[in-house]
């Protein structure tokens, strides 16, 4: 016979110091903040589309003369976002353009920058999931017997399978999950209906 070492216990997981978790939380930071910039840049590119649509002739002299480009930019923002808070992530490069609004104002270019009211928003980077291993992970406790209490009280009906053009059975998915009364119940009028079928007219 094998030897096998026995699996140690569980231990609880530190929200506080676990790697994991802090890779989580910094990559859900940095989305919200994308996010916010997103829509930022949504409100950029409706305001060059007025202007453009007001004065189309400026449009295409801002166009023949190259002003009508994407900002230069790294990773993250490519506009100021409009919290305080993120001033101090923006490019070095950028720091005198505080006076640029997002929210609408300045649209007719009297708050930009001259040369800079062309410019449109560059396309993001948007963080994905950190590499965890799960396995390592297990629910446990009172989270897993909430888990099984769903289950047990609305348990996955199932759809019947259906066979493919191949021949091959096809998943019909979980199909819905009901509250579960039981193999019997007493009659209750507002969840059971009979069925009554009609007769056939007489002729």
């Amino acid at each position: 016979t094998e030897n096998t070492i026995p699996q140690p216990p569980p231990i609880p997981l530190d929200f506080e110091d676990n790697s994991d978790v802090i890779a989580l939380r910094s990559a859900i930071a940095i989305l919200q903040m994308q996010a916010r910039n997103a829509g930022s840049d949504v409100r950029r590119l409706r305001d060059v589309k007025e202007r453009a649509l007001r004065d189309p002739e400026a449009f295409l002299g801002a166009r023949e003369r190259g002003e009508v480009r994407v900002r230069d930019g790294g990773f993250g923002p490519s506009y100021e976002s409009e919290d305080e808070d993120d001033d101090e992530d923006s490019e070095p490069g950028m720091k005198g353009d505080h006076d640029v609004k997002m929210d609408g104002e300045g649209r007719d270019g009297s708050a930009e920058k001259k040369g800079e009211e062309w410019l449109l928003p560059r396309m993001q980077n948007v963080v994905r999931c950190p590499p965890i291993n799960w396995s390592q992970y297990a629910v446990m406790g009172e989270s897993l017997d909430k888990i099984h209490k769903d289950q047990l009280d609305r348990p996955v009906e199932g759809t019947p399978q259906r066979i493919g053009p191949d021949g091959n059975l096809i998943y019909g998915g979980e199909g819905e999950r009901r509250e579960h009364v039981g193999v019997y119940a007493p009659y209750d009028p507002m969840r059971d209906k009979v069925e009554v079928k009609k007769k056939n007219a007489k002729r």
